[in-house]
């Protein structure tokens, strides 16, 4: 899965340190980030990169300070550190109209959206990427505070944004969901389903899935989600594993379970169909390695069993 960096070693740990020359600093903006990235993009409709290199700008490719750029520390694969840029014209500033940025040693870093690293290599420094920018996010939205409207600061010596004016204190935002593998009583065939948003390009099979909500257990976001998304009932939940999934600030849990009926009602506002396939029908190779959902569905079809003694 995304978070799965071989023999690197991630750690998130806030340590208030200084940027060194080969330190990697963060630009991001929106859904984007900078760097530079090759390969060609998808063919089919998903429209993003199915592979290419990642480079990512270090601080020494920078002509203004540390203070100019207002970075602080994100967090460090092995030895090396990451630097987020904060400033609120660090972006704006990098780059000129014919895209070359400006102070910048080497024009060869561009704007890509942040999907675009999904699959790039190495897995470890895009795993990172989509996590700074995931970080990124949180401190934008907090440049305030929500709570009086006071400007906030950043602690010194822990990950939390805090308001001087009123004591608030926030922390990065964490969206739990659960991802539903359904599968019917003989256990051979998963229920697959297909997003009803039209302008989302991701076409492929996914998976019934939601957000926690208020009060609930994951175990009970997994019975009301099925209920509202294909109305049916199920039973013999059985958890199987987690990820972070940066793009949406969430961590995800999947739950195998099994229906107590066949027949599916779709709310079409959520999906556009949900079917069951046997496990021979489903379509493989699936090539995304990096979400919960497809390494759920591709288990299935290699024949994977959660109610196998």
């Amino acid at each position: 899965m995304i978070q799965d960096i071989g023999k690197h070693a991630f750690s998130n740990r806030y340590v208030p340190k200084e940027p060194q020359a080969q330190s990697i600093v963060l630009c991001c903006r929106a859904i984007e980030i900078f760097c530079y990235l090759t390969g060609e993009k998808s063919q089919d409709n998903s429209g993003v990169r199915l592979g290419g290199n990642l480079e990512l700008p270090r601080f020494s490719d920078f002509s203004c300070s540390a203070a100019e750029l207002d970075l602080v520390y994100l967090f460090s694969v092995d030895e090396q550190d990451f630097f987020l840029a904060r400033a609120a014209d660090a972006a704006e500033v990098l780059m000129s109209e014919a895209g070359a940025a400006e102070g910048f040693s080497s024009p060869r870093f561009s704007w890509e959206s942040i999907r675009e690293l999904r699959f790039a290599s190495p897995r470890w420094l895009a795993f990172a990427a989509i996590t700074g920018h995931q970080l990124a996010t949180w401190y934008r939205n907090n440049r305030f505070c929500g709570a009086c409207g006071y400007p906030t600061e950043l602690a010194p010596k822990s990950r939390e944004i805090v308001c001087p004016a009123c004591g608030n204190v926030i922390y990065p935002r964490i969206n739990p969901g659960v991802i539903v593998g359904i599968l019917d009583q003989s256990h051979e065939r998963l229920l697959l389903t297909k997003y009803a948003r039209a302008h989302y390009r991701y076409d492929n099979y996914a998976l019934v899935a939601g957000y926690t909500e208020v009060g609930e257990s994951f175990e009970q976001t997994v019975l009301r989600e099925t209920k509202e998304e294909v109305g049916l009932e199920v039973s013999k939940l059985r958890y199987w594993r987690g990820q972070p999934w940066p793009f949406s600030s969430s961590i995800l849990v999947g739950y195998w379970c099994e229906a107590t009926r066949d027949d599916v009602t779709v709310d079409h506002g959520e999906l556009r169909s949900a079917v069951w396939l046997h496990r021979d029908e489903i379509p493989m190779p699936r090539r995304d390695t990096s979400s919960l959902t497809n390494l759920m569905i591709s288990a299935f079809a290699q024949g994977f069993n959660p109610y196998a003694p």
